[in-house]
């Protein structure tokens, strides 16, 4: 079957077809668990914007006290999720667990139930009484890493994904789909159908990685929103014209830094992985210009035809990296992001 554009499918016809290739494919009247109502509409500009954290850094918590913002993301330590709550008790965290390089080899290389059920078994360890009490929201799928490059295989993961961790932490909602901005193509969009269903059906969301692009100091932001930080609108409006209505909370975004490829196509950017806002190639550091950038985000996010719960800024640290550094967010910068006027 070939599909371009957004066109409606015949959904028994896509159930066959993904049967034949190996890819489960779950009926509506498959499974279903009721979960509390979200917000019918996005949240206000002031609002939709929480952050990605890796600690604890300056001025996080004074954020989350000013903003209290829809949605956090934490890696690592499940701990912040206390904090935050304390801070913020209607923010939804999502958490994603510190998966070394050996998990990464295990999980990519058995059954998808098999790795699904022993990653989640894995991670309930940690994060449990956090779950319990409300702290944590949604588990964040381990798919990531340039997986959906085979968008069939990433899928049959993530409903495995799903369907272990209804059964090992019921109460948690997955995030899955993070993907990489630019991708997939559009004519890969009927193969997200399945998992777009299954998301609806269980209260998850959808976590494509919102980052747009700036060439030294020019933003591309709206020139390429369809493209890159806007793409799930254009998955999004595929979806619903299929009968689906997915959440997406975008649970990385932010500028980064490009590069062109002069000698092929100058037309096709490449992101430079590690240029945050503060590298030369991005905005070399000028908050000014970057806050502007992440208001005219906000704003496009508030009145997405797409239901976005939440969007996560990539990040802070209180002891930047190597690479991470350019991306940092401080005190400075957070308390100036709570209190940007819409």
């Amino acid at each position: 079957m070939i599909t371009k554009g957004i066109e409606r499918v015949d959904v028994r016809l896509l159930e066959l077809e993904l049967k034949s290739s190996g890819i489960p494919f779950s009926t509506p009247e498959f499974r279903y668990r009721p979960l509390a109502p979200l917000n019918p509409d996005n949240p206000n500009p002031a609002r939709i914007l929480g952050l990605h954290l890796f600690d604890v850094g300056p001025g996080v918590l004074d954020f989350v006290t000013a903003a209290q913002p829809a949605v956090m993301k934490i890696y690592g330590d499940p701990s912040m999720a206390s904090q935050i709550h304390e801070r913020s008790p209607q923010t939804r965290v999502v958490y994603r667990l510190d998966c070394p390089d050996i998990m990464n080899e295990f999980i990519y290389s058995k059954p998808p139930v098999t790795r699904a059920a022993w990653f989640i078994e894995k991670l309930a360890e940690v994060v449990r009484p956090y779950v319990d009490r409300g702290e944590i929201a949604y588990i964040e799928t381990p798919v990531y890493q340039g997986v959906y490059n085979n968008v069939g295989k990433a899928v049959e993961f993530e409903l495995a994904f799903i369907a272990e961790l209804e059964r090992i932490l019921p109460r948690a909602r997955p995030l899955v789909a993070t993907i990489a901005p630019g991708e997939p193509h559009e004519s890969q969009y009927p193969l997200l159908l399945p998992l777009a269903l299954e998301v609806e059906r269980v209260g998850g969301a959808l976590g494509y990685h919102s980052y747009w692009p700036v060439e030294e100091g020019h933003s591309l932001l709206d020139d390429e929103w369809q493209r890159y930080a806007g793409r799930f609108e254009g998955m999004d409006a595929f979806f619903r014209a299929n009968g689906v209505q997915a959440d997406w909370l975008l649970s990385e975004c932010g500028p980064c830094g490009i590069i062109r490829d002069a000698d092929f196509d100058d037309s096709i950017l490449e992101f430079v992985q590690w240029s945050g806002w503060r590298h030369p190639q991005c905005f070399g550091g000028d908050w000014g210009a970057t806050l502007a950038d992440i208001g005219k985000f906000r704003q496009r996010l508030s009145t997405s035809p797409a239901h976005v719960v939440g969007a996560t800024l990539f990040t802070v640290f209180s002891s930047p990296g190597y690479c991470e550094e350019a991306f940092t967010l401080g005190a400075e910068e957070l308390a100036t992001l709570a209190t940007l006027t819409p």
